[in-house]
């Protein structure tokens, strides 16, 4: 595309720029001319954007319908994510509740979705210690601290086990 031009004038040839780079015989020319890979390639995006508008529009509220006639998809195991919070989990603490590093209460702490892609949600807090203002506690095999420098996974001596201390780990 850029080579059928020795000159482009922007903002006169945007157009001209954009339909040549998306308009679906473009495109189709370009796998031609790189290969079946580009074609996989192109066609994974387009299943993964499909997949999730048919994710939307499967729980979509219908504004149209008077609040009261509105419901929750049916099916006890159904959840509707959003990219905000999507995978998060919820972790409540057992009582006592310790004391946390701002001499508040813990009663619960919210892991990030980022972290609990290999964390099953029905997975119990293994166990919990409190030790001089941090809070450690393990699911499964994964270790998290909470203290003065914030929510830290791989972070840990719940169980006797000293774990990394990795600043890449924090929240």
């Amino acid at each position: 595309l850029i080579a059928t031009h020795a000159c482009w004038s922007i903002p006169e040839m945007n157009r001209l720029l954009v339909e040549g780079a998306t308009h679906p015989d473009c495109i189709n020319r370009l796998h031609d001319e790189l290969g079946p890979a580009w074609l996989s390639a192109h066609q994974d995006v387009l299943g993964g954007e499909l997949g999730e508008r048919l994710t939307a529009l499967a729980v979509l509220i219908d504004r149209t319908k008077p609040f009261e006639s509105l419901s929750y998809p049916k099916g006890a195991e159904e959840r509707i994510r959003t990219r905000l919070g999507e995978d998060n989990i919820r972790v409540e603490i057992d009582e006592p509740y310790p004391i946390g590093p701002f001499g508040q209460q813990i009663t619960e702490l919210v892991l990030p979705g980022w972290w609990c892609k290999n964390i099953a949600v029905d997975n119990a807090l293994i166990s919990q210690r409190a030790i001089d203002g941090s809070l450690l506690f393990s699911i499964g095999d994964n270790q998290f601290r909470y203290d003065r420098l914030g929510l830290r996974r791989g972070v840990g001596d719940v169980d006797g086990v000293q774990s990394s201390d990795r600043s890449d780990h924090q929240v």
